[in-house]
């Protein structure tokens, strides 16, 4: 990681940035890119870090299902794999499991995250039939399946989002804006990396406007539309809950069976408290689009 410390802040000098290196530095958090690779489902090792396919689970654990919806599953992290690519604050061992129904589109409530610190595992079959009649939803996630090998970057917040929680604090004048988002939309390219939406901690990034500030909306039942840019004390308070977010995933859309879904990504964020007590099951879950 210090190698790609170092690159950065080269290319912040590159781009014109070294007289706001420091604040641009000061916002840099840890991620790891999830690279997906080819796979044969009957090939990969219980407990092993995948993307979609079929989940690997505790014997007792249920198909997860919420007020009569049928969740399909996004992948799984194996946080061996996690400490010894960088260290993320999070269990040193066990198995994140990643959920997700169609009913996300518009709420942030339809994600479940969910830690199995036993290595005690199995292949979880499918829900009988005639217990739902969305099964079709999940159809989708399971046709799929790859590895993932993961690789450490610093990852910095986008500014060209729609009303940016990070614009405020970077202070820049227009054309350092131009430059940051030139500079934050290339470092894929920086550091070789795909530009699949496959990633763990670091910054959300993609889509149309800052995923933050959707949570925040979505979690008060606020329309952005309703929202007083200038009442100083509701916009504090706004900023404040989504400046306290964190991401801990985030998957590509393209092989979900959701209007758009393949212009947009899957965020899973927590506030800081529920991530240092290790608490996954109920995240902030959303779909956000690019266009």
């Amino acid at each position: 990681m210090q190698e790609k410390l170092r690159k950065l802040e080269q290319k912040i000098s590159e781009y014109g940035l070294s007289v706001v290196q420091d604040q641009i530095m000061a916002l840099v958090r840890p991620a790891i890119a999830l690279i997906p690779e080819a796979a044969d489902e009957d090939n990969i090792p219980l407990g092993a870090t995948k993307l979609w396919g079929m989940p690997h689970v505790p014997p007792t654990f249920a198909w997860p299902k919420s007020d009569g919806m049928v969740f399909g599953f996004l992948g799984q992290i194996n946080l061996e794999d996690v400490r010894t690519t960088y260290d993320l604050g999070l269990p040193s061992n066990g198995l994140l499991s990643f959920w997700f129904h169609e009913g996300i589109n518009g709420s942030y409530e339809y994600g479940k995250a969910f830690y199995f610190p036993s290595s005690e595992l199995t292949v979880l079959e499918l829900p009988e039939e005639d217990e739902s009649d969305e099964l079709s939803f999940i159809f989708d996630f399971i046709e799929t399946t790859w590895r993932a090998r993961l690789i450490a970057f610093p990852s910095l917040p986008y500014a060209y989002h729609y009303n940016s929680i990070y614009l405020p604090l970077l202070n820049f004048s227009e054309d350092e804006i131009d430059a940051y988002s030139d500079l934050q939309s290339e470092m894929s390219d920086f550091f070789d990396l795909p530009r699949d939406d496959y990633q763990i901690g670091g910054y959300p990034h993609r889509g149309q406007q800052d995923p933050h500030r959707l949570i925040y909306f979505a979690a008060h039942h606020l329309s952005e539309s309703d929202f007083d840019e200038g009442n100083a004390e509701a916009t504090e308070k706004m900023l404040n809950f989504a400046r306290n977010l964190r991401l801990l995933a985030q998957f590509d859309g393209h092989n979900l069976d959701i209007e758009d879904s393949s212009e947009g990504s899957i965020y899973f964020l927590y506030d800081e408290q529920m991530l240092s007590q290790h608490s996954f099951e109920n995240p902030y879950t959303l779909l956000n689009l690019d266009s």
